[in-house]
């Protein structure tokens, strides 16, 4: 090895020892810990930093802006729960974890993140527990079209959430590229025409995933209607949901100019129309035309609707 590669590999070597080294745990409980706050510990921590956050309950009070990578994480059985009606915003290039934490709502407030458009945000093993949100927010996660970034939701649970936008557009998670695996969305309700749970604009892949007992209007739990998006459902459930409105024509999984979309191997089951006239229906994929699909291996049974709607 000559003396420039040797000088090269010690200053990378110095290089990762130094961020290595610059790395902390941050500890946040009630008592016997750095911070009792998490906003405190928040706004102590570094670029790489882990905030190791003990069971209990932790208001949130601040709006923080999170321009560096930091992971959050609970405790191992879901005990960690954040409450609060801020906002975070992950900026710049900075990617924000959490992990085995456990988000509350109660009637509109509850903790909201921003992603921006070079940020990441993901959520692994977490709950997420009656979020609501309304007409004119950014939704529970997102900051409009166009200034969103990556999501990523592994292993996580969405329970009793609410986009309640009535006569306006709404999406519980607005991002570019959103991927998801091994989650599962129940008892949540869409209220309005044009609300969606998800919301991907250029990339959304979903695998191993389950959608139970949710409550639809319009066009349903998935908006996949961007010109450059390029989707897929893998292995995904939808089981026992139901439309109760009065729009009638509901649908589960909305498929409408975009790139191209893949559903396989998925499952249509027992989802019902819960309406007082006949001629209303629960689809289960709605396709508008100028759409490349490719469905293969799916099952439809036992539905109130057609499986497949071409618009």
């Amino acid at each position: 090895m000559n003396d420039l590669c040797r000088t090269l590999l010690a200053a990378v070597v110095l290089a990762c020892s130094s961020v290595t080294a610059s790395a902390e745990t941050i500890t946040v409980c009630a008592s016997g810990c750095q911070y009792t706050s998490l906003d405190m510990a928040l706004q102590a921590a570094a670029d790489g930093d882990r905030v190791e956050v003990g069971s209990g309950t932790y208001e949130t009070e601040v709006a923080q802006v999170i321009d560096r990578s930091i992971k959050i994480v609970g405790a191992e059985d879901g005990s960690t729960r954040i409450v609060g009606s801020t906002r975070w915003t992950v900026s710049g290039p900075a990617n924000l974890e959490l992990a085995s934490i456990t988000i509350l709502g109660d009637a509109f407030a509850s903790i909201g993140f921003n992603v921006d458009a070079e940020a990441s945000l993901v959520l692994d093993e977490c709950q997420v527990i009656g979020v609501e949100v309304s007409s004119g927010e950014f939704g529970f996660i997102g900051a409009g079209p166009g200034v969103v970034g990556r999501v990523v939701l592994r292993g996580c649970v969405f329970d009793s959430c609410v986009v309640d936008a009535t006569g306006s557009s709404g999406a519980f998670i607005l991002a570019a590229d959103l991927a998801a695996e091994n989650i599962t969305v129940r008892n949540c309700s869409l209220m309005g025409v044009n609300q969606y749970f998800f919301r991907p604009l250029v990339s959304g892949d979903f695998i191993d995933c389950r959608f139970e007992e949710n409550e639809v209007r319009g066009f349903g739990l998935f908006n996949f209607y961007s010109p450059s998006l390029d989707a897929s459902l893998v292995s995904c459930v939808f089981e026992g949901n139901r439309a109760r409105s009065a729009f009638g024509n509901e649908t589960l999984v909305t498929l409408g100019a975009m790139n191209s979309c893949v559903l396989d191997a998925c499952e249509f089951v027992r989802n019902r129309a819960d309406c007082a006239s006949s001629s209303r229906w629960l689809g289960s994929v709605l396709i508008y035309g100028g759409t490349e699909v490719e469905i293969r291996n799916c099952r439809f049974a036992s539905n109130d609707g057609r499986a497949i709607r071409l618009n």
